[in-house]
């Protein structure tokens, strides 16, 4: 970049808040690195805010955000909720029934989008019978009583925030279940056409996903990114709502790099 090759310092907290924080603070105080680009969740991006803002670096965040935060240290680059959960809620409320459960993993994005779908939903007639929250690696056990809960109250459909290896296990186990998916889908945010992928496209049928990109859009530049990544990563993988945010944050890095120096060698009239 500007004639310089690019030296990422690259570390993997595993999903550990804790871990996020204690990196940040090595990247930045250690490392002198001032750029992160990172964290998934909102609690991640929680963990690490202090300690971005206090040695004045500055986060690119990937991931959709729930909004209700600003820093001068964070870029974020992922789809607040007026872009995925109104539409979203709109789409329940008209084709499938007033009646919505939701069920979410216990952090904040989770909490803030319910909230948010809660107040859209009842201001429109709808009723929310039922609220959960899980474990972030919740197992069988607990999805089973999800589903108990599904069976008992009969919603028309579900709006989920479940992530991760616990959000596709739900998907299957609802499938396997015999829960009629057209009929009642499980509406999210959160899932994405890579976890379609490993829960089986045909165990995924009827459900309902709300995001700012797909794999399927058309256009020339979405056609060279996909295109290019997998050229990079291989032919059988997707992209998907978390890696084009990403992969569009590092091209905003570049340029905002560029404008330096385009602006040094422009020639701006004098005044007279």
């Amino acid at each position: 970049m500007l004639g310089r090759a690019i030296q990422p310092t690259v570390y993997d907290p595993g999903g550990e808040s804790g871990s996020y924080r204690n990196l940040a603070r090595r990247l930045l105080a250690e490392d002198d690195v001032n750029i992160i680009f990172g964290c998934s969740t909102s609690a991640s991006r929680k963990a690490v805010l202090p300690i971005v803002e206090r040695h004045n670096g500055l986060l690119f965040y990937p991931s959709m955000y729930e909004g209700f935060e600003y820093s001068e240290n964070v870029v974020y680059t992922g789809a607040t909720l007026n872009q995925n959960t109104f539409a979203l809620a709109e789409f329940l409320l008209r084709h499938c029934g007033q009646r919505i459960y939701f069920v979410g993993v216990d952090y904040i994005y989770p909490r803030e989008s319910n909230r948010v779908m809660r107040d859209i939903v009842e201001s429109k007639g709808g009723q929310v019978v039922g609220e959960r929250y899980i474990p972030l690696h919740a197992g069988e056990d607990v999805l089973q009583q999800v589903l108990s809960d599904i069976t008992r109250l009969k919603p028309d459909a579900i709006f989920s925030t479940v992530i991760g290896r616990p959000a596709q296990q739900f998907y299957r186990m609802y499938a396997e279940a015999g829960f009629d998916r057209r009929r009642t889908p499980i509406a999210s945010l959160t899932m994405a056409e890579t976890e379609i992928r490993e829960i089986g496209a045909n165990l995924c049928t009827g459900h309902i996903l709300s995001a700012t990109y797909f794999q399927t859009v058309e256009g020339e530049a979405n056609s060279r990114f996909v295109e290019a990544y997998k050229s990079r990563f291989g032919s059988d993988v997707t992209t998907s709502v978390w890696s084009q945010p990403a992969y569009t944050q590092v091209h905003l890095f570049a340029r905002a790099l560029e404008a330096p120096a385009r602006l040094r060698h422009t020639a701006f009239p004098k005044r007279s």
